[in-house]
């Protein structure tokens, strides 16, 4: 799957709030010491800062590499990761390690829950890891950031992360809302 077929079931704003261009991608690349997969970069381009939402109980925010706050949002959740990641091996044995740990566990997005990819491999070979909070139960998806909402929000995806197989499927249709940080902080708290 790829991008299209994303953009053929969620369509991108027509004006996308925080994009970037190539030479700005590899500056962020440089800096966070990896490429990213091909398919989360032309996400970061076509939908740019912003969260999707059918409006009824669904919320994904995609971490967009081209934000002002990427970074410290980055460095915040590859934290509370890694804190839960510790926690977690008391109990069990932990599987993963933390980004920039690799292999390790990448953020890429957020919901109630984490969404994560291994970065482990050639960038279009990571999977997406899956883990709910409190949990030391992952699960993982061979497909891409953009294959893996695509199935989400289809319905053809059961996932740890949601209770209810079929959690896509309110009456109202996922869409892609645009927001910076300060939208995001009126429209929650409205």
């Amino acid at each position: 799957m790829s991008l299209n077929e994303l953009m053929a079931v969620v369509s991108p704003p027509q004006n996308p709030i925080e994009i970037g261009n190539e030479s700005q991608m590899a500056a962020i690349e440089e800096k966070l010491g990896t490429r990213l997969p091909d398919d989360y970069r032309a996400f970061a381009g076509k939908f740019g800062t912003g969260r999707f939402n059918d409006l009824d109980r669904v919320c994904i925010e995609v971490l967009n590499p081209f934000a002002p706050n990427y970074f410290v949002t980055l460095d915040y959740m590859c934290k509370t990761l890694r804190e839960s990641l510790e926690i977690d091996a008391r109990r069990t044995p932990v599987l993963y390690n933390a980004f920039p740990t690799k292999p390790g566990l990448l953020p890429w997005g957020q919901d109630d829950n984490g969404c994560t990819m291994l970065v482990e491999g050639p960038p279009n070979d990571w999977p997406i890891i899956v883990n709910p909070p409190r949990y030391s139960e992952y699960q993982q998806f061979p497909l891409s950031m953009t294959a893996f909402l695509t199935k989400a929000f289809t319905r053809q995806l059961t996932c740890i992360l949601w209770d209810d197989p079929e959690f896509f499927s309110g009456p109202t249709p996922v869409v892609f809302q645009p927001t910076t940080q300060l939208h995001r902080i009126v429209l929650e708290r409205s």
